[in-house]
């Protein structure tokens, strides 16, 4: 923290159900002197995906939606060109979808059914299935599916059906209007001075939730006991999708994939403009690490995979893994691409 300059992060460790280690280190707001603390929330990015595919996944339990089913079963005024995405391909990212839609300013709130509609005219990377590639516009796609399918807003709908059930209390959408008690500011530093990061006005669904460690981990616990997911449901999510040719992919639905010596890990990161987390599950090892902080300079999967490894010997990540796995975190960086510094908003905006 001292050499990055990070003012606060939070860190939380459960072993099984047996054991939950919980520390928060320095402030999650500088000008006012809030120390960081067990209620503290960060915006948690693209972790979101995977509440999400849950909300999904609940409504495939209920006989609402099916994986393999075209999404235009579900979705009317959909391009042609989309005729060949199914859910599970959104869910997946092997769907061809480009990465942003042009719809999408975090300076101008918009209704999420207009950003996937300004994406109707983009070409698609490639036919469905055939190849993968990181899609935050198919995030918002199933958005658009859930709500169609409940008939209410889909952070509403995962907000009864997921987070309400598990028990998550601090888990909602971010809102910068909305008073959330424990919410933690985010920095950056500019010519070497620690800075406000300012914050943004509308958020997509692939980095729509805030969060805290005690969630997170309560959330490892939900999954591992398959109770708003089953056991069925929650293999989908972690196992590896298969394109056209029958490669696997390192990615399941909603959670990135790997193996650290020949134990499963099964995590996301988010990056929501300063904010920085990191979710790994071993599963294997019943042992899940969540990293949160509040700085851009923050590596939060560096810290979570390594922290890991404090814990459990077997779990150290060899040199070429470790880079391996922070580099694609830093590859599918969610919610800031082609950002560097936000325009800070004037008091009439």
């Amino acid at each position: 923290m001292a050499r990055r300059n990070i003012p606060g992060i939070s860190v939380g460790i459960a072993c099984g159900t047996r054991e939950v280690t919980a520390r928060y280190y320095g402030c999650s707001n500088v000008e006012h002197d809030c120390r960081t603390k067990a209620e503290t929330v960060y915006k948690i990015g693209s972790i979101s995906k995977q509440f999400v595919a849950t909300g999904v996944l609940v409504l495939v339990q209920n006989g609402l939606v099916h994986l393999d089913d075209p999404i235009s079963c579900y979705l009317l005024g959909i391009p042609s060109a989309w005729s060949g995405i199914t859910v599970r391909h959104l869910l997946s990212h092997t769907s061809g979808l480009q990465r942003e839609s042009p719809g999408f300013d975090p300076y101008v709130p918009r209704p999420n059914h207009e950003i996937v509609a300004a994406a109707y005219p983009l070409r698609l990377l490639f036919r469905p299935g055939d190849n993968w590639r990181y899609s935050n516009l198919g995030y918002s796609v199933l958005a658009e599916l859930i709500e169609k399918m409940s008939g209410i807003a889909f952070d509403k709908f995962i907000r009864q059906s997921v987070f309400t059930p598990a028990g998550l209390s601090a888990t909602r959408t971010c809102s910068i209007a909305d008073i959330v008690r424990g919410r933690s500011a985010s920095y950056l530093d500019q010519s070497g001075r620690l800075t406000n990061a300012g914050d943004f006005l509308s958020v997509r669904a692939s980095g729509a939730f805030t969060s805290n460690i005690n969630d997170l981990l309560r959330w490892d616990t939900v999954l591992r006991a398959n109770t708003v997911l089953s056991a069925e449901s929650r293999a989908a999510m972690e196992s590896p999708a298969a394109l056209n040719d029958g490669t696997l992919v390192p990615y399941g639905l909603g959670w990135e994939l790997a193996s650290i010596n020949g134990r499963r890990l099964v995590h996301h990161g988010g990056t929501l403009w300063c904010f920085r987390a990191e979710f790994a599950r071993y599963v294997d090892d019943e042992l899940a690490v969540v990293v949160l902080a509040n700085h851009m300079n923050a590596n939060a999967r560096e810290m979570a995979l390594t922290i890991a490894g404090f814990v459990k010997r077997e779990l150290v990540a060899p040199p070429d893994v470790l880079v391996g796995l922070i580099e694609r975190g830093r590859s599918n960086l969610d919610e800031t691409a082609g950002r560097t510094v936000p325009r800070m908003l004037s008091p009439e905006q």
